[in-house]
């Protein structure tokens, strides 16, 4: 029963989004440049300090592999977006969500929405390869490195729920009837 398997696959299926909140759509065609983290929530607690507005763009953030919030999915209902960025795929144009939500027993789930954002956090010098480390771009390791010191630093202080429960807000960004195609296996 508890084979190892894609979680959305049986013989327990188990799809990521009921325990991050966002569900892996696709991965960005061959060549691709990768696309920007489009800020959409600024006043969010994630936010803070970044001096971000509504509309900002943090560039190259976002690429490579990348999930969102999909509705109709296993997701919590309070999953509350805070970035909402277009971005081009192999199966069409989508969209990669950062966001978070919290439970009522005090804890807390936060989801970049793209595989790129750990190591955008790195300015790279030069010292690793590139497609692990990309080289710096002006202006996104600096606001990432904000966002991920204020999740980490609300997470540490106890229960998230008390001081930072989530607000459903996906609505605003997937209307009803919205769905996503089925995720893509990466060959």
């Amino acid at each position: 029963a508890e084979v190892t398997a894609n979680w959305f696959e049986g013989p327990d299926p188990r799809p990521e989004s009921a325990l991050t909140g966002v569900e892996y759509q696709a991965f960005q065609p061959s060549g691709s440049a990768f696309e920007n983290l489009v800020v959409t929530d600024p006043s969010s607690w994630i936010m803070e300090g970044t001096g971000l507005k509504a509309g900002a763009q943090i560039p190259g953030a976002n690429g490579s592999e990348f999930d969102r919030y999909v509705p109709g999915a296993p997701a919590p209902e309070n999953f509350a977006i805070v970035c909402h960025s277009p971005i081009t795929s192999v199966v069409g144009p989508s969209y990669s969500d950062m966001g978070y939500y919290t439970v009522k027993g005090g804890g807390g789930v936060f989801a970049s929405g793209t595989a790129s954002f750990v190591n955008r956090l790195w300015a790279n010098p030069g010292a690793l390869p590139v497609p692990f480390a990309p080289r710096p771009i002006a202006g996104v390791t600096a606001p990432l490195t904000r966002i991920t010191t204020n999740v980490l630093a609300e997470f540490a202080k106890g229960p998230v729920t008390a001081g930072r429960p989530s607000e459903a807000n996906w609505r605003g960004f997937y209307g009803p009837g919205s769905t996503a195609p089925p995720p893509v296996d990466v060959p």
